[in-house]
């Protein structure tokens, strides 16, 4: 029907019933009569020509967007985030080799992500593509920068990550694995 493949891929609830829908095209959509009707906030640079998807969107204290986007396909594998500034300017910080799957924001510079790293050489195996060796990675300066928390010693991807109390988190990895870990400020 001449309407692109887009569909929500992460909602943030503002209200209960103001919400914001991102899509993996990187539209940011937003609604405050329940989802009846929807407005385009913005488009992010993406689409099919990047060969990025966004799979999650925070919102900070002072309103401006957090986008986390990933790929792993036939052009490489990367994570990438996306950074609104006051100025509706974007800024997007990639992770080549090292696709993300999932975020929880500390702050509004304070990011953990999990995913794979192709970059990683072990077993003698070596591929864009994969296997991914699973990681979990923090940065401290809105994604500039980044550190390893931990970094799995058998093929598999982190893809979910939970905070279970002020310093306290799980990182789930496609193969089962669960690793808990201790991160204060």
């Amino acid at each position: 029907y001449g309407k692109a493949n887009d569909f929500g891929a992460d909602v943030n609830w503002e209200s209960p019933t103001t919400l914001l829908l991102l899509t993996p095209l990187g539209r940011i959509v937003s609604s405050s009569d329940h989802g009846t009707t929807w407005q385009t906030v913005t488009q992010l640079r993406g689409g099919f020509e990047y060969k990025t998807s966004y799979q999650k969107i925070h919102v900070t204290k002072r309103g401006t967007f957090r986008v986390l986007g990933r790929s792993t396909g036939i052009h490489g594998a990367w994570g990438d985030l996306t950074l609104e500034s006051e100025k509706n300017a974007w800024e997007s910080y990639e992770l080549r080799g090292t696709p993300i799957f999932d975020a929880i924001w500390m702050s509004e510079d304070e990011i953990i992500v999990c995913g794979g790293d192709t970059r990683v050489e072990k077993l003698g195996i070596r591929n864009r593509l994969g296997p991914f060796f699973g990681t979990i990675l923090l940065s401290r300066d809105a994604g500039k920068t980044w550190s390893v928390i931990y970094n799995s010693a058998i093929t598999e991807s982190f893809i979910s990550l939970t905070k279970v109390n002020e310093y306290g988190y799980y990182a789930l990895s496609d193969a089962g694995t669960v690793v808990r870990f201790t991160l204060r400020p």
